[in-house]
């Protein structure tokens, strides 16, 4: 689902912020079915040297915690992602998960090596385009992870130039993206009234165009899992990884589910809002609506996603 840096909210957007409330919720949604496979590959890969993984769109470290603490062995770690914001703050929650776990850390230049008695890893914060970044090194990469990226890139551009960055056969972690479906559901809610904010929602992301080409959109989860089969990738595991979010009188939200779902009607405000199809008033009595469910702890939220692990043949 489009989560970017420069979409619209009440207040001014701390991004770095709204990423951790987000990681909290991706943690629940994220499909167990795919990240155990992919970890297993990576634990018994068979490699002299340290492991390469390219983490692309890699935020503020997520990915990169859960694999450090999935897989000891000797890793070189790449966090691609374009905001220095999203890398300064990956870079502090790396020392932060190494202090709590008494490793000790070296810091050069860019890359903070963390030394594990299980294998030393060495992660490099790269700032960079997920469409064209390449290893400083040009050496191929072992594994590739990406989560909620590609609906807002050219899938085939992107995909195309992700398979010529790893080994051939080697795995592909693709998870979150978004296919198709989100629900507010307040108490009184009314479909009608609804259902046309959410397609201008839809809509936007299908309208949205990088350097003239379309990018993964509403479907986009869908529509991977049609590249990779026109592609001759291998295909081991694609399961559903939806935000799914209640908020009751016996299971009211955290702040990060709060937050988090403010800031996804925010975006949907907006784009309806912008939309010919229907009435500023109604979007905003739709919103206000909405903000008043959540402070109230009466919503349910859902957004429809894909996790896929593959093998992407040269």
């Amino acid at each position: 689902m489009t989560d970017s840096s420069d979409a619209p909210f009440d207040e001014p957007l701390d991004y770095p912020r709204y990423l951790t409330a987000k990681a909290a919720v991706d943690e629940q949604a994220l499909s167990p079915r795919v990240w155990q496979p992919f970890v297993d590959w990576l634990r018994g890969h068979a490699s002299e040297k340290p492991l390469r993984i390219a983490d692309m769109g890699g935020g503020i470290g997520f990915t990169l915690l859960r694999v450090l603490a999935a897989v000891e062995r000797p890793l070189t770690y790449f966090l691609v992602d374009a905001s220095a914001a999203n890398l300064a703050r990956a870079r502090s929650n790396l020392r932060n998960w190494a202090q709590e776990r008494g490793f000790a850390t070296e810091a050069h230049d860019t890359p903070i090596t963390i030394r594990r008695p299980s294998g030393h890893a060495t992660v490099h914060f790269c700032r960079g385009d997920a469409m064209t970044w390449r290893p400083p090194d040009g050496a191929p990469i072992h594994a590739l992870a990406s989560q909620a990226l590609l609906d807002l890139l050219p899938l085939d551009r992107t995909l195309q130039h992700w398979r010529s960055l790893l080994l051939s056969d080697h795995r592909c972690y693709l998870a979150l993206l978004f296919d198709g479906a989100t629900v507010f559901e307040p108490p009184g809610g009314s479909l009608a009234i609804q259902q046309p904010i959410i397609d201008a929602y839809h809509r936007s992301m299908e309208a949205r165009r990088v350097e003239g080409a379309p990018t993964g959109g509403a479907y986009c989860g869908r529509r991977v899992v049609r590249w990779l089969y026109k592609n001759n990738a291998q295909l081991f595991t694609v399961d559903s990884s939806d935000w799914s979010i209640l908020g009751s009188t016996y299971d009211p939200l955290s702040d990060n589910e709060s937050l988090f779902v403010q800031v996804i009607a925010s975006f949907v405000k907006s784009e309806g809002r912008a939309s010919e199809k229907v009435s500023s008033d109604i979007v905003n009595e739709w919103y206000d609506k909405i903000i008043d469910s959540i402070t109230s702890d009466q919503i349910y939220f859902r957004a429809s996603h894909l996790d896929i692990l593959a093998a992407l043949k040269k």
